[in-house]
């Protein structure tokens, strides 16, 4: 929400729904589903839906990849069934699926790799073999190195399966001080925590079930901190 104007006219359409349902909730649930339900609609009437933005390997292999994934959802639906033989069939599509995906992105880079490597040896590294260069970093984005964490023994030898590793962590943490408990916790967070706290959340990341995104608590904190106040001190 960069665009003050979007910004200050959803705060307000905010503010004003949750002021005309506040008085009505008489539980703590039923104002939290207030607070919640109005973000939500606002949300939708003045911000619309961003359009989900797929990576190009993505893109390219959705051919190859949309019955299983598909089919993954299905049985993902089944799961409220609560038959164990559904679960078992949920979880075998999923792992499935992963497979194919990170079949299908290895093979899409090793292509981009293929495209630079001709243009190098051909000595064309124009704009196509630099397009298909930022098209490798952007997509291998998210890839990580997995390293191999070393736990140790106390006398510095390094532990041998997983097992001496559990027995090692165990080992540490009976040695660790117990604190004792801080009661100021259970009191209730004053205005200026509430705010910090919404102040930190971090932009772009998804709204989760609620499906209540960070910009939306952040673009209308002053508006709604009255109300999350009252339900913090329940």
């Amino acid at each position: 929400m960069k665009d003050e104007k979007i910004c200050s006219r959803f705060s307000e359409k905010v503010s004003e729904r949750v002021a005309s349902k506040w008085q009505s909730a008489t539980s703590t649930a039923e104002k939290w589903e207030v607070i919640r339900d109005w973000l939500k609609d606002v949300g939708e009437s003045v911000l619309g839906w961003e359009t989900t933005r797929q990576p190009d390997w993505f893109k390219e292999s959705i051919s190859v990849l949309k019955d299983g994934i598909n089919k993954r959802n299905m049985l993902f639906g089944r799961l409220r069934s609560g038959k164990v033989s559904d679960h078992q069939r949920y979880v075998a599509q999923r792992r499935i699926v992963a497979g194919a995906v990170k079949k299908a992105k290895n093979e899409w880079l090793h292509k981009k790799a293929e495209e630079v490597e001709r243009g190098l040896l051909s000595g064309h590294t124009g704009g196509g073999c630099w397009r298909s260069m930022k098209e490798i970093q952007k997509g291998s984005a998210r890839m990580r190195l997995v390293m191999n964490r070393v736990v140790r023994k106390s006398s510095g030898e390094v532990c041998v399966g997983r097992g001496e590793q559990l027995c090692r962590w165990n080992e540490h943490f009976s040695k660790m001080p117990n604190h004792p408990v801080d009661e100021s916790l259970d009191a209730s967070p004053s205005d200026d925590e509430v705010l910090e706290a919404l102040a930190k959340l971090k932009n772009g990341k998804a709204g989760g079930k609620n499906e209540l995104l960070p910009e939306m608590w952040k673009c209308c904190n002053a508006e709604l901190l009255e109300y999350l106040m009252e339900l913090f001190s329940k």
